[in-house]
């Protein structure tokens, strides 16, 4: 193995660690806490959407930059596994940040105090999204 290859590879893992770490840390551990001790809930929630925003955008240049190295990496035309995973991943992010989110901050704006089908809507999407990061969590 060449030594490139082999800090490649260290670069990778060190990417696959930051990513997943921050994954773990902000859902279960940094939200939970935010929630926990700031009395305002929206100022909460707003913090929290702020965080996984941060989150998803770590998640996107990390997926991009292993899938790319696993693409580029191959011995064979056949697809790895790593890389099958990774695209889910990546295409979970997507769907949550860029359409579940966006409905998500639509719906506060409408005020969801104010309107108890907006708080509902809210709620099914918030439970989709709260979801999707579980399982990419496992993933």
């Amino acid at each position: 193995m060449s030594l490139t290859k082999h800090y490649w590879q260290y670069g990778q893992s060190i990417l696959l660690t930051i990513w997943i770490g921050s994954l773990w840390t902000i859902g279960f551990i940094v939200t939970p806490v935010v929630f926990h001790t700031i009395e305002d809930k929206f100022l909460a929630g707003a913090l929290a959407g702020k965080l996984f925003t941060i989150e998803s955008l770590i998640g996107i240049f990390s997926a991009s930059v292993l899938i790319l190295s696993q693409w580029l990496s191959r011995q064979s035309k056949k697809i790895p596994k790593r890389m099958v995973l990774l695209i889910v991943m990546l295409i979970i992010i997507v769907i949550a940040e860029f359409l579940i989110q966006p409905q998500m901050a639509d719906l506060k704006l409408i005020g969801l105090v104010e309107n108890s089908s907006a708080s509902e809507q809210f709620n099914r999407l918030h439970g989709i999204s709260s979801a999707l990061y579980l399982f990419n969590s496992c993933l």
